[in-house]
């Protein structure tokens, strides 16, 4: 008897501290994009005033598209617009994945927050055009593009491993492959040749490999998918009623708004990211209460 208690114990005792650790990562990933807004808001602010401002070149677009039409036409101040909407996304989807699953474990939430994460480390960009980081440092230069490269393949690892392994009995290794995307995509970023003489509008740098980059998001998207669907077929339920639609709607916007050079993608963008993410917390906060 007094085994069994000892077990229930400590493992109340260790849910417990997973769960409070996990909290105060959402917690700091909250405290640290809303310091990234005030800090850039307050840069701006001293530049305003002392007049310092300098207008931004337009760079080579991300997309090919080549429109000077209202809505299609590249405009950079488009493309800070969209990081300034994904880092105060950051923080009140943070808030609300806080308070809605500060008690409960599940895959889900880990692989959301790493999503969030990826989130956080690709904003790094705007001090791209915040610092003018094409004049003045090639070497900061290339370390924001790093930090963006990080984040640019975590957010599509964690949307694979939410597919992969979200079922329940898989909740004590969320914590582990949290951070084996975090270590992998740190190795990948560090090692990739960077070239600082070419920007994109997106305020992103090309590296050696960008072609694999694309494919390897492209590749996690289309395995994500596939394996939603061979989830909700096993499960007997019907995919469209599942989250698992919204997450590649949630990712679908990510992606078209960290692209965004003209008021369209943003536009599309924003409005993806948000429905996608409401949904997601909305029916998972659902599942689990009812659970």
């Amino acid at each position: 008897y007094f085994y069994c208690l000892y077990i229930n114990l400590t493992t109340e005792y260790l849910i417990s501290m997973t769960l409070n650790t996990r909290n105060k990562i959402l917690l700091s990933i909250i405290v640290t994009s809303v310091s990234f807004l005030l800090f850039f808001f307050i840069v701006a602010l001293v530049n305003f005033i002392k007049g310092d401002f300098s207008l931004i070149p337009e760079f080579q677009r991300i997309l090919p598209i080549n429109s000077s039409s209202f809505l299609l036409k590249n405009r950079p101040l488009i493309s800070i617009i969209s990081i300034l909407i994904l880092i105060l996304y950051i923080p009140i989807s943070c808030y609300f994945l806080y308070v809605s699953f500060e008690k409960t474990k599940s895959p889900e939430t880990i692989y959301l927050m790493g999503f969030f994460t990826a989130c956080i480390l690709q904003s790094t960009k705007i001090l791209i055009p915040l610092l003018e980081l094409w004049n003045n440092s090639s070497q900061w230069l290339i370390l924001v593009a790093r930090i963006e490269i990080a984040g640019r393949m975590l957010a599509p690892l964690c949307l694979l491993f939410t597919a992969l392994f979200s079922e329940q009995d898989q909740i004590q290794d969320a914590d582990r492959n949290f951070g084996l995307a975090i270590g992998i995509t740190s190795c990948f970023a560090y090692i990739l040749p960077m070239n600082s003489k070419r920007i994109f509008s997106n305020f992103t740098l090309s590296c050696g490999f960008d072609n694999l980059i694309y494919f390897f998001i492209f590749f996690c998207a289309i395995i994500t998918v596939l394996t939603f669907i061979i989830i909700s077929k096993q499960r007997e339920v019907s995919f469209w009623t599942s989250p698992s639609p919204y997450y590649i709607l949630m990712f679908s916007g990510y992606i078209i708004l960290s692209i965004s050079d003209c008021i369209l993608l943003l536009f599309m963008g924003t409005t993806f990211l948000i429905l996608g993410t409401y949904q997601i917390l909305y029916r998972l906060h659902k599942y689990y209460l009812w659970k």
